[in-house]
């Protein structure tokens, strides 16, 4: 039994040159083709080309884990687009940003916490709470050194005089 003599087989080049060559074709190429047609005979149209526009700056993102301030704003002071809410609540969706959402959230209300045990004993010793936003600064955050947990750049500390309450104002355009 004798086994049938292989045919040669064609050159590996020749199928990869012809894939090439049709991916350039499909993608677009950027050298002349060497097409003899004629052009269009419609009238000259000048195109003019307008620089492209840069995409919007993207807010610049910090990482404010680990990191405090004594930045408390007056709540009297109304801005438009702010809520205020005394309880900070966790707002993530998505498994990813839950822990680190979660995390921003202990730490502010720990920190509200503080705050309002630092005005009990205030009014224990006193007989009453601040009067006023300065008066609250002076007597209650510079007077104990207390140092809030930075939160992120939607959102900010201010003081409710009338109620003696720090809340959370968030800024939801910000977002």
């Amino acid at each position: 039994m004798s086994v049938p003599p292989r045919r040669p087989r064609p050159p590996l080049a020749i199928p990869l040159g012809l894939g090439l060559a049709l991916a350039l074709a499909l993608n677009g190429c950027d050298q002349p083709t060497g097409s003899t047609r004629p052009k269009s005979k419609g009238p000259a149209t000048e195109v003019v080309e307008q620089a492209p526009t840069p995409p919007p700056a993207e807010p610049k993102r910090e990482l404010i884990v680990g990191k405090t301030t004594q930045e408390i704003g007056n709540a009297a002071e109304k801005q438009p687009g702010a809520v205020d809410s005394a309880r900070p609540r966790i707002t993530a969706r998505d498994p990813i940003t839950l822990q680190g959402n979660a995390y921003v959230v202990a730490m502010g209300q720990t920190a509200i916490n503080n705050i309002k045990h630092a005005l009990d004993l205030y009014q224990a010793e006193t007989g009453e709470y601040p009067r006023t936003y300065e008066e609250f600064m002076e007597k209650i955050i510079k007077a104990n050194n207390i140092a809030l947990p930075k939160l992120p750049p939607y959102q900010e500390y201010v003081y409710d005089a009338p109620t003696h309450q720090l809340l959370v104002r968030e800024f939801p355009d910000r977002r």
